[in-house]
């Protein structure tokens, strides 16, 4: 049965018994005003925070966000929903938004538009310990706040959570650190403009699985959208869709098997474990539907300057599958960046928000890029740098910042990567620019 509801400026059609089997949200640009009362308690219609995004995130109650639906884009999503028990079921809707009259109104430069979206990407969030403590005096929004406009700026922002958000289970036995973040703190993140978080880290599994499952309870009924983490191993493998200006994009996330890193398992929550044939399926999976694969890794050793050996094995098996850009995290400190095969690998982006003190563990990159339909179309990075009394990154002055950045520049240049420097910037040259996808 074909169930339609007519919303302003937005049809939604989608596939479904006479009730839909667990509330829809819908975020978008226009608040409906004639939501049937049967949807009323059951929808919710909100603005985008992001320019130019113009579309809708399409929620379950109690699932993750599994993508964004832009105007004239027609998509089939597959929502998994998390049981009370840990086990999945799922449901499958045909939606079709149409933007009145987009279809035939849109100029040809309006669509060429759409073909390509801004990403800002950055390293370890980590919101407890002496984070948490000025988050209770200052504010949720306290660590993010001289960045925040940073994030805003583009279309989608994505960090790796160092930190699980919940107020449920015990901390591991035998663990020497272990982190758990207040609920309140999604609220500073989501309001700062963080979009994609992965999950897929060593600290995912801190306190449990009661705290991992509400951590992605949180961050889904918040609006961010997080990946490498999940009730089982399928959805801990599971990309993130996102259809961002007419491009599709997958997100997924891994973390290397570190001290008492709980893998997901068949009924069992966990971390998504970075091994090299599974990685290569779900990417060749990921980009039968999507135009680009990002790649989240949570990999290396601590406190190294450059990937080893196994890593850049990963890292090229990785792109050789099909990924476009490679975010890595871990080490607390930067690493070079590669390019190879039409991939961009940045190995290490370093701390973005975290209570360590010392020079190199205080400095870290802000990756922003274009990304079109083929790949990354243009790469350059942004020195930060941790206030080491009040824990919150700022985009770093040009004195502070160039020291950073040449050390960026002769990291990269050991993986046969050039870069150049330029107003506070380092990008990646053309010569090089010209082996990521256009």
């Amino acid at each position: 049965m074909s169930e339609l509801y007519q919303f302003h400026y937005l049809t939604v059609r989608y596939r479904a018994s006479e009730n839909p089997p667990n509330p829809l949200f819908l975020r978008g640009d226009k608040a409906g005003s004639n939501v049937p009362t049967f949807l009323k308690e059951r929808v919710v219609l909100s603005p985008l925070r992001k320019r130019g995004l113009g579309g809708f995130k399409v929620w379950y109650k109690d699932c993750r966000p599994v993508t964004r639906l832009m105007h004239s884009q027609i998509m089939e999503l597959v929502l998994v929903r998390i049981g009370t028990r840990m086990r999945t079921s799922i449901a499958v809707l045909t939606l079709i938004a149409v933007l009145a009259g987009a279809i035939t109104s849109a100029s040809a430069a309006e669509q060429k538009s759409l073909a390509s979206f801004s990403l800002v990407a950055v390293g370890d969030i980590m919101l407890d310990r002496g984070v948490g403590k000025k988050i209770e005096k200052q504010g949720a929004g306290f660590p993010f706040e001289r960045v925040s406009p940073l994030l805003k700026e583009a279309d989608l922002a994505f960090g790796n959570l160092e930190s699980p958000i919940s107020s449920l289970g015990k901390a591991v036995k035998g663990k020497e650190v272990t982190f758990r973040a207040a609920l309140k703190v999604v609220n500073g993140m989501r309001d700062a403009g963080i979009d994609v978080v992965s999950l897929g880290n060593n600290h995912a599994m801190d306190y449990g699985p009661a705290a991992l499952m509400e951590t992605m309870d949180v961050l889904a009924h918040s609006g961010v959208v997080y990946v490498g983490a999940g009730a089982n191993s399928a959805a801990a493998r599971r990309p993130a869709n996102l259809t961002v200006k007419g491009v599709k994009t997958s997100f997924l996330a891994y973390t290397y098997r570190f001290h008492m890193v709980v893998e997901a398992q068949n009924r069992k929550p966990g971390a998504a474990i970075a091994t090299g044939e599974q990685i290569k399926a779900d990417v060749q999976k990921a980009k039968e539907w999507a135009d680009v694969v990002i790649v989240s890794f949570h990999w290396g050793w601590e406190y190294s300057d450059h990937p080893d050996k196994e890593t850049r094995e990963l890292a090229h098996l990785t792109v050789e599958a099909g990924a476009d850009l490679i975010i890595g995290h871990h080490p607390h400190v930067i690493q070079g960046v590669e390019v190879y095969r039409g991939g961009l690998i940045c190995y290490s982006l370093g701390n973005f928000i975290f209570d360590q003190n010392g020079r190199r563990v205080t400095r870290g990159l802000m990756l922003r890029c274009d990304i079109g339909k083929s790949g990354v179309k243009k790469a350059e990075f942004l020195p930060v740098v941790i206030d080491s009394a009040e824990f919150r990154p700022g985009l770093a002055s040009e004195k502070a910042g160039k020291p950073i950045l040449l050390e960026l520049q002769r990291l990269s240049r050991k993986l046969e990567t050039k870069l150049e420097l330029k107003d506070n910037t380092a990008i990646v040259l053309k010569k090089e620019a010209m082996l990521i996808g256009t």
